[in-house]
């Protein structure tokens, strides 16, 4: 299990992501810089198997009806049509950028998070009245970033606590 898990967090280190945000410094994309990630378990693979399903409906606490692979990560699908939490790993250098630009631009608001990961913070997404709207809760560890997202309406602290415990999680096994 531990050899897997390093081979796994070494495979990680250097994807980039498919997403709207995940170009890495060199124009690259997830396509160009993602390897096929090792099997573990019976039915988890390549970043699934990093955060089991049980897992992640255990730290949601809603049960999980659909797991799906992302390349560099993996999205959890809720009973409610369209809701999902997800994480996907990208170059250390779309960190750098996404801190930038939430800082930098109005409809964002950037908080630190302490004791997670080398650097850690939420970027938040605004509504035009400055409340809250969405959050996404982005690691930085050694030359890997992630991010812990979910398509749910709203911005809570049930939902910010579980992006947080997800992402202890997956820091502790990369």
């Amino acid at each position: 299990m531990l050899v897997a898990v390093g081979a796994l967090a070494a495979l990680l280190s250097g994807c980039g992501s498919d997403g709207d945000d995940g170009v890495a410094g060199d124009g690259s994309t997830a396509a160009d810089q993602a390897p096929s990630l090792p099997a573990e378990g019976d039915d988890a693979t390549g970043g699934c198997a990093l955060v089991s399903a049980d897992e992640a409906a255990g730290i949601v606490g809603e049960e999980i009806v659909a797991t799906t692979e992302m390349g560099t990560g993996c999205q959890w699908a809720l009973p409610t049509a369209g809701a999902w939490y997800d994480w996907q790993s990208f170059p250390s250098e779309v960190y750098d950028e996404n801190l930038a630009i939430a800082s930098d631009s109005g409809g964002f608001a950037v908080r630190t998070i302490d004791g997670l990961g080398d650097t850690a913070f939420v970027r938040l997404q605004l509504s035009p009245a400055g409340a809250e709207i969405s959050g996404e809760t982005w690691v930085l560890v050694g030359d890997t970033a992630f991010h812990v997202r979910t398509s749910a309406a709203g911005w809570t602290a049930d939902i910010e606590a579980a992006q947080r415990a997800l992402a202890e999680l997956i820091v502790d096994r990369i």
